[in-house]
């Protein structure tokens, strides 16, 4: 079978149900993928954002392409159509659309125009239990049913073991989880499940909510206990060089989150960006997190997944 993926999760599923050498076509955020290692697919899109960019170069980017309607996402349509995919994976088609995603209409249309047309297969979950079906769904796709019931039955139990510890908690901490910083942004849906999943309460998200832009001043009267700097597909070297813009914000060194040392930058791209398998992982570090006196075990912890962040 050969396989195109334009969705870093459902690539993550595919390798790991050990089709890794199927995958003849990804887009460009795929290669990012410790999955992908060794392996040299055609990489069918490109990304016009500048490379290395603050948080405000590349949200001054995307809000000029909103504005000007250009496309993010630069498809090669001719190569797509050389590998003569049996089955490509793409992005649902949403009320509104993801910016970090290529566009799922154009993508159908295309793919639709082949002959003979490939199989094509959504992968967008927005929940956990949306994310355990999709899981299903890739395997029934690759004819591997059994062995993604396996990993399904997998990630469930380290959901389970989560949330065993974590219900032994004495508080539910506040959480102030930023998918962005400049501007300040909280997300809703998954993450912010994820958030609660861990033992926490997400400020200004729910997992029905959707991203919202908060100010600082509003995040800052909430006083947060923890405050998780995470921005989407940034490393955590980044990550850290943005979260210190925090510092700059007034009232914020008197929050709780600073006085007790719970400002932390995160892994942005590695934990935070594609809904996938790391999903589950993305939870362990979160509750490890929150929490950090309950007693987890050594391989949920990720000491290389976060770094403190000085708020004076």
């Amino acid at each position: 079978m050969r396989i195109v993926s334009f969705v870093p999760g459902a690539t993550s599923v595919v390798a790991e149900l050990g089709q890794r050498q199927s995958l003849v076509g990804v887009s460009e955020a795929c290669t990012r993928l410790p999955e992908m290692k060794g392996l040299d697919p055609a990489v069918l899109t490109k990304v016009r954002l500048p490379r290395g960019a603050t948080g405000n170069a590349i949200d001054g980017a995307l809000k000029s392409a909103m504005i000007n309607r250009n496309e993010l996402h630069e498809l090669d349509g001719a190569a797509l159509e050389k590998l003569q995919p049996d089955l490509v994976i793409v992005p649902p088609v949403r009320a509104k659309r993801s910016p970090c995603e290529p566009d799922p209409e154009k993508l159908r249309h295309l793919l639709l125009a082949m002959e003979p047309p490939p199989q094509l297969l959504e992968f967008g979950p927005v929940g956990l239990q949306d994310l355990f079906g999709a899981v299903r769904t890739v395997g029934e796709a690759l004819n591997k049913g059994a062995e993604a019931a396996r990993l399904v039955a997998s990630l469930k139990a380290r959901v389970e073991k989560v949330r065993s510890i974590a219900e032994s908690a004495r508080t539910r901490p506040k959480v102030a989880l930023l998918c962005w910083v400049a501007p300040p942004m909280l997300p809703g849906g998954l993450l912010a499940e994820l958030v609660q999943r861990a033992g926490a309460q997400p400020l200004f998200g729910t997992a029905e909510g959707a991203t919202q832009r908060v100010s600082w001043e509003r995040i800052v009267e909430a006083a947060p206990e923890s405050i998780l700097v995470a921005p989407c597909d940034f490393e955590l070297s980044t990550a850290r060089e943005e979260a210190r813009q925090l510092g700059t914000v007034s009232g914020m060194a008197a929050t709780p989150a600073a006085a007790w040392g719970q400002v932390l930058a995160l892994e942005g791209r590695r934990l935070f960006s594609p809904i996938g398998l790391s999903t589950v992982r993305t939870l362990e570090v979160l509750a490890t997190l929150v929490h950090p006196h309950l007693p987890w075990p050594e391989a949920l912890r990720d000491e290389n997944a976060w770094a403190p962040v000085a708020v004076d």
